[in-house]
């Protein structure tokens, strides 16, 4: 997806339960600053990092919609290079396994549940 700043930051706001009314609240900026902000103004820093505390996203993110791997632990690290080292017949095993196991995850936990 190729969105310019003011279209990301209006649909990060919107996925993270902000109307841009409680954003301005939240944040206490002008009533206009939200509204500017959505139609591609960029934020001085210290505004640009509140609204990325309040989308739970990076401000890369927010200004380029590129985000950095940086928040995974080394384990995470290491299964999606190896992940990244397989063909796309693979990758496609790989995650109907997942899928597999996901759904058999859920069955026992909700079979666990009705027996409580």
């Amino acid at each position: 997806m190729n969105e310019d700043f003011g279209t990301r930051l209006k649909r990060c706001l919107k996925d993270a339960g902000y109307t841009q009314v409680k954003a301005t609240e939240t944040l206490q900026l002008s009533k206009n600053a939200i509204l500017n902000y959505t139609k591609g103004r960029i934020p001085e820093a210290n505004i640009l990092y509140e609204l990325a505390k309040i989308c739970n996203l990076s401000m890369e993110y927010l200004l380029t919609g590129k985000e950095e791997l940086t928040n995974l632990t080394e384990d995470e690290l290491n299964l999606l290079s190896k992940y990244n080292l397989l063909n796309d017949k693979n990758k496609g095993k790989v995650e109907n396994f997942i899928d597999e196991r996901l759904n058999e995850q859920e069955k026992n936990l909700t079979d666990t549940k009705n027996l409580a």
